[in-house]
């Protein structure tokens, strides 16, 4: 069943993680390699969580056009959000992922 992007969240460095955007079901990555900071005063011990709710999504073609979507950082003990952020506009070439 499709039930939309998985993101997954890896800490590169101080005060920064990556975010990962991948495929339904076959995980297969198809978007990465952006960095966001961590709010002044947010423990990086808290961020470990990340869920996604995209804001929309056109499909055109053989291309898949993002139209934003809301990164959520939850707190790993309450489980209550403790940072939201949203993303530009990101376009995504599933031309190779097409079988």
């Amino acid at each position: 069943m499709n039930v939309g992007p998985v993101l997954s969240a890896k800490r590169r460095e101080k005060g920064l993680f990556i975010v990962t955007v991948f495929k339904d079901d076959v995980q297969q990555e198809i978007f990465s390699a952006e960095e966001y900071e961590i709010p002044v005063g947010v423990p990086e011990s808290k961020c470990t969580v990340i869920k996604v709710k995209r804001q929309g999504c056109q499909f055109f073609e053989r291309y898949s056009k993002w139209l934003g979507y809301e990164v959520l950082i939850s707190d790993a003990e309450t489980g209550n959000y403790i940072y939201s952020m949203q993303t530009g506009e990101e376009v995504v070439d599933f031309r190779d992922q097409i079988s």
